[in-house]
């Protein structure tokens, strides 16, 4: 018996912005480039270079050499936006894998629960509480929960839904999420940086 064929999964937006600026900025920097060659003040840029360097007669480079930079400025850039939105998607899947939660899933959640209302939480709209501690990107690397749990994908699942039956001195209210739900905001917790 065949087994149904996996579905692919959508691009993430998010994970598609650093790649778009990076684009949207070589735009800019090859039109103003093109710009300066073909102005009255790019002139003479164009001139040819002296038969013993590569300077034109009032010391600017050579349109040729420019050109070249440029084209190199432009795959450090692009480079370096792959490699920002291959380590962001590198770390969404990881947490995903160890939580069993889905980060797409876990605004809506905090937004009706009322997260926001206790903690600042990057990405939340309307989330600058100062009750409890910012859930931030410093979340993955705290030793404890609340200062008294190890901090363990595990037990941020539990101190979700249950806060008060694990730490019973906790201001944190067990919320009484669904398991799935609290599996979604801990991969969102743990995947910010």
């Amino acid at each position: 018996m065949r087994s149904a064929p996996a579905r692919r999964k959508a691009p993430d937006r998010n994970m598609l912005r650093p790649l778009g600026l990076a684009v949207a900025g070589m735009v800019g920097f090859i039109t103003l480039q093109y710009w300066l060659l073909s102005s009255p003040h790019g002139k003479a840029a164009r001139l040819e270079p002296k038969r013993h360097g590569f300077t034109g007669s009032a010391g600017t480079t050579p349109r040729v050499v420019r050109w070249i930079g440029l084209a190199l400025v432009c795959l450090a850039v692009l480079i370096t936006a792959g490699i920002l939105v291959y380590r962001d998607s590198r770390i969404r899947q990881q947490v995903e894998l160890a939580t069993g939660g889905r980060i797409e899933r876990a605004v809506p959640v905090m937004l009706a629960n009322g997260c926001g209302g206790c903690h600042t939480i990057p990405g939340v709209p309307g989330a600058q509480g100062l009750v409890g501690p910012r859930l931030d990107g410093t979340l993955s690397q705290r030793l404890y929960i609340a200062g008294v749990v190890p901090n363990t994908s595990e037990n941020m699942i539990r101190f979700l839904r249950s806060a008060r039956e694990m730490v019973p001195h906790t201001a944190m209210p067990s919320t009484g999420i669904s398991e799935q739900e609290a599996r979604d905001i801990a991969a969102y917790l743990y995947a910010l940086r």
